[in-house]
C-alpha cells in the first residue's frame, strides 16, 4: 500500500465520508462489490456506462464473475497521473479558479458516506491551487471519443461526477479529459 501523504488530512474538518482502503489494497475489490459506486452509477441509472442495473446487479450477487479490464482501460489507469499533472497546467483551468498555479495529487483512497454507507467512490486525484487553499477532486477520463466531451460532460460522466460530490459532500469537482487515445501503443 502507497505511503504517500494524505493530504486530506490538511484541513482540520469533519468529513461526511470514511476512508477505507486504498486501489492497490487487496481489500478495494471485496469492498466495493458491497457498494454502489461512482463508476457504476450511469449503469444503474440507465445512462449508459459499462454496464446496465441488471448486470451490476447480478455482478454484485456472485452471479457473475468480475471482468478483465481491457487493453484500453489498463492505458487509461496508466496515464492518469500524467494527465492530472498536465491538466493541472491548464491555463483556463487556472483562470476560471482564480489560482495562479496548481498541483495534481494523485488520490486512489476509497472513500464510503456516512450518511449513505450503501455508497463509495474512488477519487482519481485532487487539485489544489496556492499553499493553503483546498483541495478539489479530479474525474480522469482517458478516452479514445473524444467527439462526446465538445466543452460539456456527458451524463454518464456526469452522474459518477454527481456520485463521488454526494460521497465526498463536495459541491463541484473538475473532470479532466485527454481525447488523444486514438490509436495508443498496444
Amino acid at each position: 500500500m502507497p505511503r504517500a501523504r494524505d493530504y486530506r488530512r490538511d484541513a482540520e474538518v469533519t468529513k461526511p465520508y470514511d476512508v477505507i482502503c486504498h486501489q492497490t489494497d487487496p481489500r478495494w475489490l471485496p469492498e466495493r462489490l458491497t457498494r454502489a459506486n461512482a463508476s457504476e452509477a450511469a449503469g444503474i441509472l440507465g445512462l449508459g456506462g459499462y454496464e446496465d442495473d441488471l448486470t451490476i446487479h447480478a455482478r454484485k450477487r456472485g452471479l457473475l464473475e468480475d471482468k478483465e479490464a481491457s487493453e484500453l482501460m489498463l492505458w487509461g489507469s496508466a496515464l492518469e497521473t500524467g494527465i492530472g499533472q498536465r491538466g493541472a497546467k491548464d491555463t483556463a483551468l487556472l483562470a476560471a479558479m482564480g489560482w495562479e498555479s496548481a498541483e495534481y495529487i494523485p488520490d486512489g483512497w476509497y472513500c464510503v458516506s456516512r450518511e449513505w454507507p450503501w455508497m463509495g467512490c474512488t477519487i482519481d486525484g485532487q487539485l489544489r491551487g496556492q499553499p493553503g487553499s483546498a483541495l478539489v477532486d479530479d474525474e480522469i477520463k482517458a478516452t479514445t471519443r473524444g467527439d462526446r466531451y465538445d466543452g460539456t460532460i456527458p451524463p454518464e460522466v456526469e452522474a459518477q461526477n454527481q456520485h463521488q460530490m454526494a460521497v465526498r459532500g463536495t459541491a463541484f469537482q473538475i473532470t479532466t479529459v485527454f481525447t488523444g487515445m486514438r490509436n495508443p501503443p498496444l
